[in-house]
């Protein structure tokens, strides 16, 4: 008798520690997830001093935003690009090959806290810090553009989607981007209740159906970071006229350094009018 007391007691106490452990778990992804989801970079110095003579910056709520924009060097090119990328990435280094951008002007613009950007990063700040730097485009560097393209690489594919859906674009480019980052959470650790404790939850999926510019899709074969379902269902509830192409061999921190992608890009934007 004594002996299936000691048991049943046991076998509570370890429910509890398991119990206990798996709440942990919830707080402390809670008050991490921010160094998970996010990765800022400094400015590479070479890049910074190439591109010195470009520097600008973005004031948006309270802080300053640094980036560059670098004009398009063919005069008859109308078109500007407004950059935004992973979430480890630093966007200097687009700008020194601007070559690869069939010609059109580039706005480069560092996330909060990355680069010389002021304050943290967020889902509310990005998408907020997006509206500024169109709105900034629009007022101080119009002469130099008659429309907008916007490219999103992964953690960027949200605010280039947030960014489409409340300011009149003319095309995006979308580079591995996911339906939402909540969907992607789930994917990875389905036995944590991430709707419950996620804050930055980027769901393009509940924009893409009104979302009505012309979008190019990148997605990497073998991508390990972003499901294929993730991006396959943030194409299939597009509103516009969208086109994905699958890049073979490559994962999603090398998709850019190959041909096939930049020529299928220059296509693209050579067919933006």
């Amino acid at each position: 008798m004594n002996f299936f007391i000691v048991l049943k007691n046991k076998f509570i106490l370890l429910l509890l520690v398991i119990l206990f452990l798996y709440l942990f778990i919830h707080i402390l992804l809670y008050y991490v997830q921010e160094k998970i989801l996010f990765y800022p970079q400094p400015v590479d110095p070479v890049n910074k001093r190439k591109l010195k003579d470009f520097e600008v910056s973005v004031p948006s709520d309270r802080v300053l935003l640094m980036g560059w924009f670098v004009p398009s060097f063919d005069s008859n090119k109308k078109t500007l690009i407004i950059y935004f990328d992973g979430n480890a990435g630093e966007v200097s280094w687009h700008g020194t090959f601007p070559e690869k951008y069939n010609g059109a002007s580039l706005l480069l613009i560092n996330y909060r806290g990355y680069g010389e950007s002021m304050g943290s990063p967020g889902e509310e700040n990005l998408f907020a810090d997006a509206l500024k730097i169109y709105d900034y485009a629009q007022r101080e560097l119009k002469k130099y553009f008659n429309h907008v393209i916007l490219i999103g690489r992964s953690l960027g594919s949200g605010v280039a989607c947030y960014l489409a859906k409340h300011r009149p674009v003319k095309a995006m480019v979308l580079i591995t981007p996911y339906d939402s980052v909540l969907n992607v959470t789930k994917h990875y650790f389905p036995f944590i209740f991430t709707s419950l404790i996620l804050k930055h939850r980027f769901e393009s999926i509940k924009l893409s159906p009104s979302i009505q510019c012309s979008t190019l899709v990148f997605i990497a074969e073998n991508d390990r970071i972003i499901p294929r379902k993730s991006s396959m269902n943030l194409i299939n509830n597009w509103g516009g006229n969208i086109e994905y192409h699958i890049i073979k061999g490559t994962d999603h921190n090398n998709i850019l350094s190959t041909k096939e992608y930049w020529d299928i890009q220059k296509s693209f934007l050579e067919r933006i009018k």
